[in-house]
């Protein structure tokens, strides 16, 4: 497809979800910060192959925080996406959409706000709207130099969003499986 999309953080998810997929059955996916829509186009095209799957995509773009640009580049490419008829999208926060939510998912990929709480909230939201070993991915655990003499911002950031992400995998100890932990975080909950 011909795509536009000015970052490519998602890049380095797809060989490790699709281990984890059996895309051709049926599958419901949540999507927790879309952006430009990059992680929604690859799920469109590559796990969305059944007939009944879906994709919801979540995402305030709220204009105080980002070019208006980022949403239109958003609806441009999923629109190009080989299952855009499959796909639903809310332009609300994910407190909203959970509160309001009854669903349950199969794959749950949380990639939205970067402030410590929120992923706190978002963590714990997807763990609990997740199906028996449904899987939640999360791209917060941004990767440290602690050898550095002085953090910059962003890794301080880290510090506090991996802190945020371990104390959600003690607090949940016992529920899941790990699958995958390197800068982003797989865990399958437990049947």
């Amino acid at each position: 497809m011909n795509y536009e999309f000015t970052q490519d953080w998602f890049k380095n998810s797809e060989p490790e979800i699709i281990k984890y997929i059996d895309f051709n059955k049926k599958i419901d996916i949540l999507e927790i910060g879309s952006y430009e829509g990059f992680s929604s186009c690859y799920f469109s095209d590559n796990l969305l192959l059944h007939e009944d799957s879906r994709l919801h995509c979540v995402d305030p773009y709220f204009t105080s925080e980002m070019d208006a640009s980022i949403e239109k580049r958003f609806h441009a490419n999923i629109i190009k996406s080989k299952e855009y008829n499959k796909i639903s999208v809310f332009r609300q926060t994910s407190d909203k959409f959970f509160k309001n939510n009854n669903l349950q998912y199969d794959l749950i990929y949380v990639d939205g706000s970067n402030h410590p709480s929120q992923i706190s909230m978002d963590l714990q939201n997807a763990f609990d709207s997740l199906r028996e070993n449904g899987i939640l991915w999360a791209n917060h655990r941004g990767k440290l130099d602690l050898d550095s003499q002085r953090l910059s911002e962003f890794e301080d950031h880290a510090i506090f969003t991996r802190n945020v992400i371990n104390n959600f995998l003690n607090k949940s100890k016992g529920l899941y499986e790990p699958l995958f932990k390197r800068n982003q975080l797989a865990i399958k909950k437990n049947a």
